[in-house]
């Protein structure tokens, strides 16, 4: 369970992933929802402009340092870090909002509701185990056997 490249591509292209001005002034960093993290390395602390960062910068190689930076959020210890847990879900409910129906049907026959202003209400605690495949079938799209 991960966020997959393809995740992250598709979080790029719709906006949820976005890329801002380190508040420290330090380069670029990528923005998922209300938090950011460093990634590329010392190529995006060459940077200070967003648009040109993503210019002159291969769309492999952003892809593949977020993916490095969240792999190792999620790898931080025992379970998944608060912090890779809120990019996930954030990026889930990024997805709700361009496939609700379906996906809304599959998370409430799993015991998550959405509760109008509240969001989604999940039927465990902090702490508790997460059967996480769940949601990674959510963020991946099904692709279409091409054999005849």
């Amino acid at each position: 369970m991960f966020i997959s490249k393809n995740e992250i591509a598709r979080g790029i292209k719709n906006g949820a992933i976005k890329f801002i001005k380190s508040p420290h002034n330090d380069g670029i960093v990528c923005q998922i929802g209300e938090h950011w993290f460093y990634f590329c390395g010392q190529k995006a602390e060459e940077y200070d402009d967003p648009e040109v960062f993503l210019r002159e910068v291969s769309r492999k190689t952003i892809i593949d340092g977020i993916f490095s930076a969240l792999w190792d959020l999620q790898h931080d210890g025992n379970k998944p870090s608060d912090e890779w847990t809120y990019y996930f879900f954030y990026l889930l409910e990024y997805q709700l909002h361009e496939n609700d129906s379906k996906i809304i049907e599959i998370l409430e026959k799993n015991g998550i509701s959405r509760d109008g202003e509240l969001g989604w209400l999940y039927p465990w605690e902090p702490g508790d185990p997460v059967d996480m495949n769940l949601f990674m079938g959510l963020l991946t799209p099904k692709r279409k056997n091409m054999r005849k």
